[in-house]
């Protein structure tokens, strides 16, 4: 007591379809969600690469500072 033959062919191409446009609809959000997650997993090293900075540009302000008076004289 199975459908008939092309009420199946038409349920598989139903299916078919809808399958097609899910992808095409969720193609975009998949792409922003794994920008997302990388913009998320990379923001930790900020702080990081702003501490070495801060570190560089403070001894640079210490050569400047020690420098700067020798050479008015």
């Amino acid at each position: 007591m199975g459908m008939p033959e092309h009420e199946v062919a038409e349920e598989f191409h139903r299916r078919q379809v809808q399958g097609q446009a899910a992808a095409q609809l969720t193609q975009p959000l998949l792409k922003r969600g794994w920008r997302i997650a990388y913009v998320g997993w990379a923001s930790p090293i900020l702080p990081v690469i702003g501490f070495f900075f801060l570190v560089v540009l403070s001894i640079v302000a210490l050569i400047h500072g020690v420098l700067s008076p020798a050479l008015l004289i």
